[in-house]
């Protein structure tokens, strides 16, 4: 269906408000108020704003920024929108889809029919949360392009002009049809192509100086609440224990299948042969009330997909489990790791490469006590890692 409404972001999206990012970050808002002559509008917003106006869009703003704050900024450009999200008017922040659902609410329109665009994972992340039907990268304002494409908008825009060309396809998708596919298909080829990121040999993580432990990630996850990133938010969702019903199990059961989606594109990009998915134990054995089965799910997706999951390190001796948020690293030292670790091995089948998978690799314990055991027993494996979300620091 045609384009009826877009909810756009505020900052780095509408306006350039970089100048005083230091300051929104500490939530100095006075300090912003009093500087709202460091902010500009980016080149080309007018004109899609009044595209959008001319074309009867209804438009909201979603915004992690204070409601009189965005008001001014607004104000000071001449921009209306038909409605305004700010920060601390919904439960949950962006990226839950809290803030894009109460837009739609204001504005009285239907997700499918309308688009968001942002420049931040988070942004794109609370569209498609909310069912909103098209998602668009904002580029020309985004401090981590990265993040933003990971997150799989529908289209990628490097420019506010080709943002004005998307809306004009999308106001007349009949007519456009073609060029909106091929538009999709370059982002998601895109997407793919930097899906795993790629270390041969990180001594930046403290388990693994010394030694050759070669791995791929996908996102970032920081210290903090869920919010923090996307990564977290993904991890959050994977790492629910409890009830399998309710929102919190069918969000897992997604991040599970997402998981699988995202290990069989990096399966298809090294391309190894004879390689089989492996799991890094987790805290507690199979069969204690603790045990998350969460890799049982990825792993069931993979191999439906006619992929070789296998177990040759299994967890002997259950134990609290140390989390990338705490700051304690004695407890990832490999050799006290492998007191809790039994080698059962693979069978008649050695594979020639695996790729060992865990949801977040923080100092590298973990994955180097695994590629040891592996590495002992078959001194031909290849063995590289596979992580959901690499752990960064600040």
């Amino acid at each position: 269906m045609a384009l009826q409404s877009v909810i756009f972001d505020l900052d780095q999206t509408l306006v350039d408000s970089s100048a005083l990012e230091l300051y929104r970050k500490a939530k100095l808002w006075d300090v912003v108020m009093a500087q709202l002559d460091r902010i500009v509008l980016y080149p080309g917003i007018a004109d899609l704003w009044q595209q959008c106006r001319a074309a009867n869009l209804k438009m909201a703003v979603f915004t992690n920024s204070p409601r009189h704050v965005c008001e001014a900024v607004l104000q000071k450009f001449n921009l209306q929108p038909d409605a305004i999200v700010a920060f601390g008017e919904v439960n949950f922040p962006k990226p839950s889809r809290a803030p894009a659902i109460r837009a739609l609410e204001l504005i009285g329109m239907h997700a499918y029919t309308s688009a968001v665009i942002g420049d931040r994972c988070v942004d794109i992340i609370s569209g498609r949360n909310a069912g909103v039907g098209r998602t668009i990268g904002a580029e020309w304002g985004t401090q981590d392009a990265r993040a933003l494409l990971l997150s799989h908008p529908t289209f990628s825009a490097a420019t506010v002009e080709q943002t004005r060309q998307l809306v004009a396809g999308l106001l007349d998708p009949t007519t456009h049809r073609q060029w909106l596919t091929e538009k999709e298909a370059e982002t998601t080829a895109r997407f793919n192509q930097e899906l795993w990121e790629g270390h041969e040999h990180d001594v930046a993580r403290g388990r693994l100086q010394g030694g050759v432990f070669p791995y791929y990630f996908c996102r970032q996850r920081f210290k903090g609440p869920w919010f923090t990133s996307y990564a977290n938010m993904l991890v959050k969702n994977l790492k629910f224990v409890g009830p399998a019903t309710g929102p919190k199990h069918r969000a897992k059961m997604d991040s599970c299948s997402q998981m699988a989606r995202e290990l069989t594109a990096l399966h298809r990009t090294l391309n190894f042969p004879n390689t089989a998915f492996a799991f890094v134990p987790g805290s507690k054995q199979r069969g204690h009330p603790e045990f998350d089965t969460r890799f049982d799910y990825v792993g069931a997706h993979l191999t439906s997909g006619a992929f070789r999951v296998t177990e040759p390190i299994v967890t002997s001796l259950s134990h609290d489990a140390v989390h990338s948020d705490e700051d304690n690293y004695e407890e990832r030292d490999p050799a006290v790791i492998r007191q809790h670790l039994e080698w059962r091995g693979f069978g008649e089948n050695v594979p020639d490469n695996v790729i060992l998978v865990d949801d977040v690799i923080t100092s590298g314990g973990h994955f180097r006590a695994c590629v040891e055991m592996i590495r002992e027993n078959h001194p031909t494996t290849n063995v590289v890692g596979a992580f959901w979300a690499a752990h960064i620091s600040g």
